[in-house]
């Protein structure tokens, strides 16, 4: 049985969640699903990476209530929740929960006000849950969040060039080729640098740095 579980996985358009799933050997969760199966063991390792989010660029006045609650929603409460159901499914076992949050958290970017702030929600939460849960000495549980800038050739990309294009009546290769120009190396931030960071919470080489946000980014000019 497979112990590493991966919410947020897209086999359809093979999104950062997917391509996590495949490259750590884990176990997809279902959108909706929040079932985790009762017979993985008593004892060992466990870990969760939640990969759930979602973005709608415009200005917050343009935005209605019910459109701030979903972005809300699909970027902060759902995780938290899915991440109780995490905790209470596998009390006995040796936790590790990795979510991945964006640098929209501390950077200002238009039409990103709710996700930044759903963002910055994440992390602020990982750094409580890993003080809270330090002083538990009875229960291992280990999490972080990775930020990640403008990643490349994503559906999260691919929609913000599209929605950009319509604006500025910009063909796609020009959006894309203007993201990418405006870092010093000329490239965006790579779906392996995540996987990679993924990979070293799970080794627990990490564990001392419970509560660690991961920012991965060249930094723009």
């Amino acid at each position: 049985m497979k112990r590493n579980f991966v919410a947020g996985a897209n086999q359809h358009t093979k999104n950062i969640g997917w391509q996590i799933a495949n490259s750590i050997d884990g176990s997809i969760l279902r959108k909706g699903n929040e079932y985790f199966p009762e017979y993985v063991g008593k004892t060992g390792n466990v870990s969760l990476t939640c990969s759930i989010g979602g973005l709608d660029i415009a200005a917050f006045q343009d935005k209605t209530s019910t459109e701030i609650e979903k972005e809300i929603a699909q970027n902060l409460t759902v995780p938290l929740k899915l991440i109780s159901s995490f905790i209470s499914a596998y009390p006995t076992l040796n936790k590790r929960i990795i979510l991945i949050s964006s640098m929209a958290h501390r950077k200002a970017l238009n039409g990103h006000s709710v996700y930044g702030a759903a963002k910055a929600g994440i992390v602020s939460f990982v750094r409580h849950l890993a003080y809270e849960e330090a002083k538990l000495r009875d229960c291992f549980l280990k999490i972080w969040c990775i930020a990640p800038g403008t990643v490349a050739y994503t559906p999260m990309l691919e929609k913000t060039v599209r929605t950009t294009g319509i604006m500025k009546r910009m063909s796609q290769e020009e959006i894309v080729d203007g993201i990418a120009k405006s870092f010093p190396s000329g490239k965006m931030v790579s779906v392996e640098s995540i996987i990679g960071v993924v990979k070293f919470c799970l080794s627990g080489q990490a564990d001392q740095m419970s509560g660690h946000c991961f920012e991965i980014e060249n930094n723009q000019r």
